[in-house]
């Protein structure tokens, strides 16, 4: 797979399979005028019995230097959740052991010098039994434990965050980072009161807020507080009634932040971000919404810049312009035309750059907590990380090293801790609920942008946002800059609020989401019992909304099932890029034949590797089971299968691939197409689940899907090869 850019660089991708059709070797590529620059590699090793990953070792290539091979290995309970993660490094500090409680989740996490518990029913924060988290507790290394304890309405919205510090003695003041919020009755929060340390040292109140609306609009804030907090805190910093939105609505001015306008391409991406002190973010994206670069203009001093207005000119009088460009999706990063980082599950590859004229001790130290935690910021004696300079190193456009770091991750996937290869803490981030980094408990935040939920997170300008690709974050106030591209869907909740208000135990709202499939002949309007499917999946796989628009040609050939597939398969991919989690399953749900074209579906997905960590669940109704669409076994490890089937349905049967198809050519036409045997039940990896009140020729045959009381509480009648993989 090979993808050129218009100013020179090409990407490429190769990727070898196993027999199972797990991704084996992955080897991506990038050429300059036909140069190659950089080569990083991953190679894949997985379970012989279970084929699931054990472990991955990366390499990267920059020029003339070669980073040493890192490997990453994968241990697994005997129920499949990972129990641990094993990271080259001695003494262990870079490893990550889990723990789960008996419903399968996360109850605790501990990873170089951090651990953290999740509470659900114990603790000291109100019992929670409905799957709510009533509180963490974590500590970093020698500190003693800090926690948040949580309450929430009764319509699960997070409304306190209450922060405890056993660090504090009895004779300072208690340390105070709690986060409370109040909501109107759309979800859009009105209210939000956040403890911090503030200008003079000492805690308390440091942003006290009163959010106003016109429908879910945001039209002013009032800052109430006085105080003001530490210069390096990332709240709210003043009040502003300077909002504004485009036709979409989409944010375009945002005086809490000095932002004057902001433009967006046909797409909805922010294309050019104006700020009040001239200062401009310029992206660019490709047609299908990646982000392929990122540009920072500062401006000459003394510019101010009214609401509503630009500044044109620092097109050509910026004083320092920074360029980041994104490769494969983000993973393979530039900045200023220089190799900048390799991101990879779990860490990444850093480059090192130093000019020869300067000297080593003018490379600059990391902050840390700890006297000796104090390192460089490139260090040279990280072992298996860094290579050996050559005189080629004196190139200002070659590395003079190539580094490991690894992330310690939260439950929620935020970044708390970046590791390097001689097992030193780089960077330490810790949270408000929201997402804000409370910048007083933590250091390095410059080390590197991957924050909450491992999103990048851009300081530059004052912009403070989280990027998710669909949508841009602002965790200081906290709402997303756009509405949701699903908000239809979700009509009860404000287009703009994240993750309905519940960050503590969720990153992403349009999750768990199904997709129905058609069968032959047939289109959208044949889901009569949209209620009944949405019920069985929200049972079954806690999925929180089912699309029943997906259509096809329905025609009654194999071809036409193919076309059918790939469409679907790029409908999901652009609900990914809408705001969905890649780490977040996802349902298709198909009827006849419609089944098949989501197994075939399916087995695409499992392939890509842009979707390597996904999900995916399969339920078929009424489908002609035939060998030509069966789920691979890879797909079966990926996801769950119930086929639903009635054992008097003369249709299911009879929908088959046979010798001879009338017309040859494809045709759209009913009972035209392919005519063969067909079965009910699959023999792997599926639950089969006979409907009650079986229908005949006579009755309503073929229609399992609009009578889901037959099947929707029935136990499973055969299950072969088990329903989890």
């Amino acid at each position: 797979m090979q993808t050129r850019h218009d100013n020179g660089w090409t990407e490429s991708q190769e990727t070898s399979y196993t027999y199972t059709l797990k991704p084996d070797t992955i080897r991506k590529i990038i050429e300059f005028n036909g140069e190659v620059a950089a080569v990083c590699e991953t190679v894949n090793e997985y379970n012989s019995a279970t084929d699931l990953p054990v472990a991955s070792i990366h390499k990267c290539k920059i020029g003339d230097f070669e980073s040493a091979e890192c490997r990453i290995d994968t241990e697994y309970d005997r129920l499949g959740h990972i129990a641990q993660i094993k990271r080259p490094i001695d003494n262990g500090v870079a490893d990550v052991k889990y723990c789960y409680n008996m419903h399968g989740w996360l109850t605790g996490i501990k990873g170089g010098r951090f651990e953290q518990q999740i509470l659900f029913e114990t603790g000291s924060g109100k019992p929670q039994y409905s799957g709510n988290i009533s509180s963490v507790v974590w500590r970093n290394g020698r500190n003693g434990n800090r926690s948040y304890c949580f309450t929430y309405d009764t319509l699960n919205r997070l409304e306190k965050g209450e922060y405890t510090d056993v660090n504090s003695s009895a004779t300072e003041e208690a340390a105070n980072y709690g986060e409370s919020v109040t909501y109107d009755s759309n979800g859009n929060i009105t209210g939000l009161v956040r403890h911090g340390k503030q200008i003079d040292h000492s805690f308390g109140v440091v942003d006290t807020l009163s959010v106003s609306y016109s429908g879910n609009r945001i039209i002013g804030v009032e800052k109430l507080s006085e105080v003001m907090p530490t210069a390096n805190s990332l709240g709210i910093r003043q009040g502003s009634h300077d909002f504004a939105y485009n036709a979409v609505r989409a944010i375009t001015q945002d005086g809490t932040r000095g932002i004057t306008d902001i433009e967006y391409d046909l797409n909805g991406n922010p294309i050019r971000i104006q700020f009040n002190n001239g200062g401009v973010t310029k992206y660019l994206y490709s047609i299908d919404g990646q982000k392929l670069q990122t540009i920072h203009l500062n401006a000459p001093p003394n510019i101010h810049v009214e609401s509503g207005c630009k500044f044109d000119a620092i097109e050509d009088t910026y004083l320092q312009a920074d360029t980041t460009t994104y490769f494969f999706g983000g993973n393979l990063i530039y900045s200023d035309g220089k190799f900048k980082r390799y991101l990879f599950e779990g860490g990444y590859i850093d480059a090192r750059y130093r000019n020869v004229d300067e000297p080593e001790s003018n490379l600059n130290l990391i902050e840390t907590e700890d006297p000796e935690d104090i390192a460089p910021l490139f260090p040279n004696g990280e072992n298996n990380s860094v290579i050996e300079p050559s005189t080629s190193a004196d190139s200002p456009n070659m590395p003079s090293g190539l580094d490991f770091r690894f992330y310690i991750k939260d439950h929620l996937g935020n970044n708390r801790e970046v590791i390097g290869m001689d097992g030193k803490i780089k960077q330490r981030t810790d949270y408000y609920p929201f997402g804000t980094p409370i910048q007083d408990l933590g250091f390095g935040l410059a080390h590197q942008p991957y924050a909450y939920n491992g999103k990048e997170f851009d300081t530059t300008h004052g912009l403070n946002t989280h990027d998710y690709g669909a949508r841009q974050y602002n965790t200081a106030l906290p709402r997303w800059d756009r509405i949701d591209p699903l908000c239809e869907k979700y009509y009860h909740i404000s287009p703009y609020a994240y993750c309905f208000n519940n960050p503590v135990n969720a990153i992403d709202p349009d999750g768990m989401q199904g997709i129905a499939i058609h069968g032959t002949w047939s289109g959208p309007n044949t889901w009569k019992d949209q209620k009944g499917i949405e019920d069985y999946l929200r049972s079954k796989f806690n999925n929180t909304i089912c699309f029943f628009d997906f259509k096809w040609d329905g025609g009654n050939y194999k071809i036409l099932r193919t076309l059918a597939a790939e469409k679907l398969v790029h409908q999901i991919k652009m609900r990914y890029r809408d705001g969905l989690s890649i780490e977040e399953p996802i349902t298709l749900v198909g009827h006849s034949h419609g089944g098949n074209v989501a197994i075939e579906a399916i087995n695409k997905i499992v392939e890509m590797d842009e979707f390597k960590n996904i999900r995916i669940n399969l339920v078929t109704i009424n489908t002609p089971v035939r060998d030509d669409y069966q789920l691979t076994e890879s797909a079966r490890e990926r996801g769950s299968h119930y086929n639903i089937y009635d054992s008097k349905d003369p249709v299911q049967t009879k929908g088959g691939n046979s010798w001879f198809t009338f017309p040859a050519k494809p045709s759209k036409v009913k009972l035209t197409g392919e005519y063969g045997n067909a079965r009910r039940e699959f023999d792997k990896g599926a639950t089969n689940i006979r409907v009650n009140n079986p229908q005949g020729i006579l009755g309503d045959f073929h229609n399992s899907h609009n009578r889901t009381n037959d099947w929707i509480n029935r136990k499973k009648e055969q299950a072969i090869d088990s329903t989890k993989f």
